[in-house]
């Protein structure tokens, strides 16, 4: 991930409601452990976007990530 999307993505993250927040957060965390955690680190640091795409279809429902597309749009 370049230092761009990252700050992007803080942006977006900053600029959304409590509510909305919240709504990222509890999916995430639901998600997350430390093999999570570990597999992210090594798609963002080899810039695989497209490794990251295919490992969150694996990871999240598509309702869930119908849910974060639906958030980012309203706030980019």
């Amino acid at each position: 991930m370049t230092p761009q999307a990252s700050c992007k993505m803080q942006d977006i993250y900053n600029s959304m409601s409590e509510e909305d927040k919240q709504m990222v957060n509890d999916m995430i965390e639901s998600k997350v452990s430390p093999q999570t955690i570990s597999d992210v680190s090594k798609y963002a640091k080899n810039k695989d976007k497209e490794g990251l795409k295919q490992y969150v279809k694996e990871k999240f429902t598509e309702s869930e990530i119908r849910q974060m597309k639906d958030l980012y749009n309203k706030y980019k």
